[in-house]
């Protein structure tokens, strides 16, 4: 086990260590599955189990929703000790299995607008400009991280995971790259910056070395040493800054900063539609950058905006032959 995982107390202990060993001796990170299988070993000690048995009620109790948590927090915890259950199956010892856990489904995405990402991130310098308070002086650099981190997610179709698991050293000397490291798929890609964000990112950096007093092993550091800022307080504070824009009063949709990944996505392609760019030719570049399986990936992120029937409208002009307008003879 890593110096940063969780410290696991109940008797689940030994078999998730064994199936975070097995998984990560296939290249895989495993950080978040460990980071929900902590909570769950956390649960066991709470409730005082004595024995390493999965058994239905446990898995059922495990399995009840926890104060605000939405369905994908929920998927995620379930399907984690699936995986654990599968596990001990595999070990030969016997587990109940949870078959129909809560699914993720897919929804229509909220895609903020250019203006409206803007406004975000205007709070956001704001807070940054505000400063710690007196009493989180210790933990200061991680005021200046949110402008940084929502901006590049934005300007680089960041997921929240690789923003949030980005070393310092990650970011190439030149400043014109970052490696993103065991993404989804444990798959390493190079991920390239405009002149402008390679400029903010060297900037940054040395902003928050100064805070610490040393240089930082991660890109976005922490409260406590060593570690990286967990993905769940970029949603956090995303939904922080966002309660206070405009666009917050006017919308029954709430976004997440994953909306600033299809923002990017939306936006790379409008610009492309718009120059006259053969979109399809360039939808292999897109994915490859974005670390995508493959182009129908990347389009799911586009095909449901509203953009996408505005784009198709005003360059498309064979549907205006084959179906004509109708007239009004009054």
């Amino acid at each position: 086990m890593a110096r940063h995982d969780p410290v696991l107390t109940s008797p689940f202990k030994p078999l998730i260590e064994s199936l975070v060993r097995s998984k990560r001796s296939l290249g895989f990170s495993y950080d978040s599955t460990l980071y929900e299988l902590g909570r769950f070993d956390r649960f066991c000690a709470a409730r005082g189990v004595s024995e390493p048995v999965l058994d239905r009620d446990l898995v059922a109790a495990w399995s009840e929703p926890m104060g605000t948590e939405g369905r994908v927090g929920r998927s995620g915890r379930v399907s984690a000790v699936r995986q654990l259950a599968l596990h001990m199956l595999s070990l030969g010892l016997d587990a109940y299995v949870p078959h129909g856990y809560c699914g993720r489904g897919r929804t229509v995405p909220y895609i903020p607008t250019d203006a409206e990402v803007i406004a975000l991130l205007a709070v956001a310098d704001a807070y940054a400009e505000a400063g710690a308070p007196a009493s989180c002086r210790w933990c200061s650099w991680m005021w200046l991280e949110w402008p940084v981190a929502f901006r590049l997610m934005w300007c680089c179709g960041l997921r929240i995971s690789e923003c949030a698991n980005l070393r310092a050293k990650d970011v190439s000397a030149d400043g014109t790259t970052l490696t993103i490291r065991h993404s989804k798929g444990d798959k390493d890609r190079l991920v390239y910056m405009a002149p402008d964000v390679a400029e903010m990112m060297g900037a940054y950096l040395g902003d928050v070395a100064l805070e610490l007093g040393r240089e930082s092993e991660w890109a976005f550091p922490g409260a406590k040493p060593g570690c990286h800022v967990h993905k769940s307080l970029f949603c956090k504070k995303f939904g922080l800054f966002w309660d206070q824009t405009p666009a917050a009063k006017m919308s029954s949709k709430r976004p997440t900063p994953h909306s600033l990944r299809h923002a990017f996505v939306v936006r790379r392609i409008n610009a492309w539609a718009e120059q006259g760019v053969d979109v399809e030719s360039m939808l292999p570049f897109l994915s490859g950058y974005l670390g995508h399986a493959g182009p129908s990936e990347t389009y799911y992120y586009y095909h449901q905006t509203i953009d996408a029937i505005r784009l198709v409208r005003d360059v498309d002009r064979v549907c205006l032959r084959v179906i004509p307008g109708v007239v009004d003879d009054g």
